[in-house]
């Protein structure tokens, strides 16, 4: 286990590189692709990452590693995909706001 900078592109473009301090986790598949999911060094946040938008890794040996507090296979048990939201109570007060102001029609 090892700390990493994690060069990368988004999909929406691909000519400017990225790069984040990583803690990896693990892989997980969905829909035919994987993903890395691993938590920024930064903050700590839980962030995917499609193996395929991944330009460069860079191990950092000189960086501690920080393990997962916890059980990601738990944490994913429930989830359909790959991305989990820590603040999902906030997520889904927001979307009830939205659909007592109207927002969502048909709802």
């Amino acid at each position: 286990r090892q700390t990493i900078n994690l060069h990368y592109h988004t999909f929406k473009n691909k000519d400017v590189q990225l790069t984040v301090t990583l803690f990896p986790y693990m892989l997980k598949e969905y829909n035919r692709r994987w993903f890395l999911v691993a938590a920024a060094e930064s903050d700590g946040k839980l962030l995917t990452f499609g193996l395929d938008r991944i330009d460069d890794v860079e191990n950092l040996p000189s960086h501690k590693y920080v393990d997962y507090d916890g059980d990601l296979n738990d944490l994913y048990e429930d989830i359909i995909g790959v991305t989990y939201k820590e603040d999902k109570d906030n997520v889904v007060e927001a979307i009830g706001q939205k659909i007592a102001a109207g927002e969502y029609e048909g709802l």
